[in-house]
């Protein structure tokens, strides 16, 4: 049974290994992605501000951490839905899709009517995920500060207009 939880960090040499592995599986990154954006920055006006509180959400097996979201309110409208993954043998079990429903009900809550995500254009399962869950194209970003790792970028974004509000800080589903 996977459970999902918000916290306040995960435990970070775990974590930093599980995007590594999660990320290497992604084609078209040429660098590590969370070093890259410590020194580059966001693209596209999106700020990495590190005292605006990030929301954690965790799916875990047990006691093993087997997938993640992370984001961050931009302004009172807009959420950015930073970065996700799954472990790969976890994947195409609708871990994924859970993640991004409980950002949704999560930025909802917040107050929020629009969440934005950015993907690299090899990222073909989640960006079939994410439309599936009612995201749309904002077009492609030119990000010039990550160019020469990412290339261009496609912007995603969803009204959450239509969210209901029910989150909870922990739930579970079996799979």
């Amino acid at each position: 049974m996977i459970t999902y939880c918000s916290v306040e960090r995960f435990p970070e040499r775990a974590f930093s290994r599980l995007q590594r592995e999660v990320f290497a599986q992604t084609e078209g990154i040429r660098a590590p992605f969370h070093q890259t954006l410590r020194r580059k920055g966001l693209p596209r006006g999106i700020k990495f501000d590190p005292d605006v509180a990030k929301l954690r959400i965790g799916a875990w097996d047990e006691d093993h951490l087997v997938g993640w979201s992370i984001g961050w309110q931009l302004t009172p409208e807009r959420f950015y839905m930073s970065n996700s993954g799954v472990v790969s043998h976890y994947q195409r079990r609708g871990i994924y899709s859970r993640l991004v429903a409980q950002m949704l009900e999560a930025a909802a809550a917040m107050g929020c009517s629009e969440v934005v995500s950015q993907h690299l254009p090899g990222n073909r399962a989640v960006l079939e995920a994410k439309a599936k869950l009612g995201f749309v194209s904002d077009g492609f970003c030119f990000p010039t500060s990550l160019a020469k790792w990412f290339g261009f970028v496609i912007c995603l974004e969803r009204s959450v207009a239509r969210v209901r509000c029910s989150h909870n800080s922990r739930s579970t589903m079996t799979i």
